[in-house]
């Protein structure tokens, strides 16, 4: 297989590709030979059972850090949010002069418009 990995001895084979593993056995030889196929095909599904199990463990761990990463964004723009809404709201509470003239009352409404267009949320 141009895919996998191939082992080869003494008339056994062990195919081992990335979806499967496939033993081939050819005629015993030995028990010794035997056992380090079946103890090598027993590591080999070990060592599948463990990627899996990472591989789940990752995309848990993966979601709970694009979570974590969304609340720290959503607290930053919260934390800009209120320290916009903290200067405004002392803009406003500055603002108590009602105007002794016609042109003193158009320059703070020219005031309270410009306040009111920098408030816009964008």
């Amino acid at each position: 297989m141009a895919s996998g990995l191939h082992l080869f001895c003494l008339n056994k084979s062990i195919i081992v590709c990335r979806d499967h593993i496939k033993l081939v056995f050819i005629p015993v030889f030995s028990a010794a030979i035997e056992t380090h196929f079946s103890l090598l095909h027993r590591l080999l599904v070990q060592l599948e059972e463990t990627e899996k199990n990472f591989d789940e463990f990752w995309s848990h761990h993966h979601r709970k850090l694009q979570q974590c990463l969304q609340l720290r964004q959503f607290e930053e723009g919260f934390r800009h949010s209120q320290a916009q809404l903290d200067t405004h709201l002392s803009c406003l509470q500055s603002m108590q002069e009602l105007g002794d003239s016609v042109p003193r009352v158009d320059t703070l409404i020219m005031e309270l418009r410009t306040l009111e267009e920098d408030s816009r949320v964008r």
